[in-house]
């Protein structure tokens, strides 16, 4: 079958032409072994085409997040990424800058309401609507032990990261995107 890789110089994430398809996959970021193995498909996509739309990625700056951002930043679209990491953010613009021209990274913690909507209004702001949102927060606090032993302020903690913030993210976007 013949295939096309795109998007090569960007390690955490491999595109493939297969016929008339499209397909992502992202590298597990635990895994050392590079084969194909390795690689989680994120999505098939068919004539994709994201000009002038504005796409909001949450946890954007790494991991699964990063691939989505490099891909849809490859695909024309405008980004927006929130992600906890400034280190992380600062490298992600610097990908950036050589991939797009529209893009915004903003080093935020979204279990905080303040900040999502100052981040929102900083979208309306800069792009002035709001196409697509991609919840990708998701961390496990380095929590490693069984349920049963997770006090109450831990699970706080879990499900203000991993369901309250895309609850948040969501009701605060809503608008924009209307």
């Amino acid at each position: 079958m013949d295939t096309k890789t795109v998007m090569s110089d960007i390690p955490s994430t491999k595109s493939y032409l297969l016929s008339d398809t499209w397909v992502l996959w992202a590298h597990l970021p635990h895994v050392t072994d590079w084969s194909l193995s390795s690689y989680i498909k994120i999505m098939e996509i068919k004539e994709l085409n994201l000009k002038n739309k504005v796409a909001l990625i949450t946890g954007g700056a790494g991991g699964i997040g990063k691939s989505i951002v490099e891909n849809f930043a490859h695909y024309g679209a405008s980004v927006v990424v929130a992600d906890k990491s400034s280190e992380r953010c600062e490298e992600l613009q610097q990908i950036l800058k050589k991939c797009s021209k529209n893009y915004l990274v903003e080093c935020i913690d979204v279990t905080q309401k303040n900040e999502v909507k100052k981040l929102i209004k900083l979208i309306e702001t800069q792009f002035n609507r709001l196409d697509i949102v991609v919840n990708n927060v998701g961390d496990f606090l380095e929590l490693i032990k069984p349920f049963e032993e997770l006090d109450d302020s831990e699970i706080e903690d879990l499900y203000s990261v991993n369901l309250k913030s895309m609850f948040m993210v969501t009701s605060e976007a809503l608008p924009l995107i209307k």
